[in-house]
């Protein structure tokens, strides 16, 4: 304790106030490693937290964390418009793909109606082998690309 007040009266009342605004503003960065453990102490853990962190440690996380919120809230954002715009992709794409299969199915229509044409156009008294593939199956399984 001696040694202290020695110290005291050797810095002056300029030279603690001095101390006391560097402290008061910049902190005391060796604190740091006990506040986590000291930060739950009623009524000196709060205290030691904010001397250790300083004036310029405290603004200095404050702007970090409004930094952080701002462009997680940018992000989000940019999310919501893209996923908008990834969603009219998918559903042109899906729309195309119902327009297709309607086609497609027009075209196994089509084809069922020129089997059954051909069935109904064959004379008992024809060749004993009938065509492979007559010439209106043919041309429907053309269109549906089979």
């Amino acid at each position: 304790m001696p040694t202290l007040f020695a110290f005291a009266r050797l810095l002056g009342l300029q030279g603690m106030v001095i101390a006391a605004v560097l402290v008061f503003y910049e902190g005391a960065p060796g604190l740091n490693y006990l506040t986590p453990h000291l930060r739950f102490v009623p009524a000196a853990g709060p205290l030691l937290d904010d001397l250790a962190q300083g004036r310029v440690g405290r603004a200095a996380r404050t702007a970090k964390l409004s930094e952080r919120l701002a462009w997680q809230e940018k992000e989000r954002r940019w999310q919501i418009a893209t996923q908008a715009k990834v969603d009219a992709i998918e559903d042109g794409w899906n729309e195309e793909r119902r327009r297709q299969a309607a086609n497609h199915m027009d075209a196994i229509a089509e084809l069922e109606r020129a089997i059954a044409d051909e069935k109904s156009n064959r004379s008992g008294g024809g060749p004993a082998c009938d065509p492979a593939l007559p010439r209106g199956v043919s041309r429907a399984l053309d269109k549906i690309g089979r």
